[in-house]
């Protein structure tokens, strides 16, 4: 969940990560410094993942699979139409976000 996201990933990641997964999406001889992504990245991601105390609850109910738009958006009337979307209903059927196996 994004309140328990560990941010240190980041700095864990090895240049072979990078080789592997970042570099070949960039262009060619676009190969930023490691330490100097994370040095950038982490203030924005730790700003980002400050959440707030109706963030910590929608997130709390969704992994126990109950969807509450109006934590986030307040508006009924609105999150009636958000609650109503293909995506929503699939990941309040599925909500660790992924397909149960049987």
């Amino acid at each position: 969940s994004l309140s328990t996201f560990d941010l240190g990933v980041i700095r864990r990641l090895r240049t072979r990560d990078y080789e592997q997964r970042l570099y070949p999406v960039l262009r060619r001889g676009d190969r930023p410094d490691p330490e100097e992504l994370a040095d950038r990245v982490l203030p924005m991601m730790e700003e980002m993942l400050e959440l707030t105390a109706d963030e910590e609850a929608f997130g709390a109910r969704l992994e126990g699979g109950e969807y509450v738009p109006e934590l986030l958006f307040g508006d009924v009337e609105a999150s009636a139409e958000i609650g109503a979307h293909p995506a929503a209903e699939w990941r309040r059927l599925h909500p660790h976000g992924r397909i149960e196996q049987r």
